[in-house]
């Protein structure tokens, strides 16, 4: 079977030479042929920074900016996820600010294991055997796996509820944290793109 390379330069390339040509064909087009809002300001946005960057400058600075201030939006995250905390528990017995303890609490752990696997990451880095490959992503797939479900045990022990009611409770919070994280991934993401230059 023929190995094919595949080239980051033409997978990013959408038939522009640059912003110029994609005003030009925007303003001059039939209206068939023109791009959507949406889509043009996208695709301005890209060939914007294309024109001063290559893809791997556009990867490198996109990750560092996304990286760098992420926990800053899990900080953000962290008074919502107490609110829905609140949302889900008997307000006579638990007031906000002990889910704001329970909050704290989680993302700490959080955050020291994301701390952990980076310092494990820089350290399997070193070096290049195949073997310590292999340890590296059961090291990395096991603290995932860790801060995926410790919120479960972590909030049956803090709340002292039975498994069954425990186990209710923490997995719609969960599901509805998972979702309302994933848009806001997704428009940090967006927000982190549209700063790029």
């Amino acid at each position: 079977m023929k190995k094919t390379n595949i080239d980051p330069d033409k997978i990013t390339d959408f038939g522009y030479n640059g912003t110029k040509q994609l005003d030009w064909v925007q303003k001059n087009s039939n209206k068939k042929e023109k791009l959507g809002k949406t889509e043009y300001w996208f695709l301005k946005k890209w060939l914007s920074v294309k024109e001063e960057n290559t893809n791997e400058e556009i990867i490198e600075k996109f990750s560092q900016s996304f990286e760098r201030n992420l926990p800053k939006v899990l900080f953000i995250y962290m008074p919502i996820f107490a609110l829905l905390l609140w949302v889900f528990h008997n307000k006579k017995r638990w007031h906000f600010y002990d889910h704001g303890i329970f909050t704290l609490h989680f993302f700490s752990f959080l955050l020291m294991v994301i701390l952990l696997l980076f310092f494990i990451d820089k350290l399997f880095a070193l070096s290049d055997w195949a073997v310590l490959g292999w340890v590296h992503l059961i090291i990395r797939a096991t603290g995932i796996l860790w801060m995926l479900f410790y919120f479960f045990p972590a909030h049956r022990r803090f709340y002292g509820e039975s498994h069954m009611v425990s186990a209710f409770k923490s997995s719609l919070v969960y599901v509805i944290n998972i979702i309302i994280i994933t848009i806001l991934i997704v428009m940090y993401g967006l927000y982190t793109y549209i700063n790029l230059h």
